[in-house]
């Protein structure tokens, strides 16, 4: 365990949400498995449905109003 100076404060260095590795950038974006039981899906499935509505209008996919699904 690191324990960081902040405002002459001590402050540990690990994880607010998992208690088990230090707060990184890192850790936050990719590897805290507090995170990854839902919130990685999520952001994954954010970026999944951008893409494939660009691709579908550069490409002239017409898509359902209603369910954002191709009409073919």
């Amino acid at each position: 365990m690191t324990i960081i100076i902040i405002m002459n404060t001590e402050t540990d260095s690990k994880c607010r949400l998992c208690q088990q590795f230090d707060e990184t950038i890192d850790h936050i974006i990719s590897a805290c498995p507090i995170l990854a039981k839902e919130q990685y899906i999520k952001s994954h499935d954010r970026v999944c449905a951008q893409l494939h509505f660009k691709i579908c209008k550069k490409t002239g996919v017409q898509l359902d109003k209603n369910t954002g699904m191709n009409m073919c």
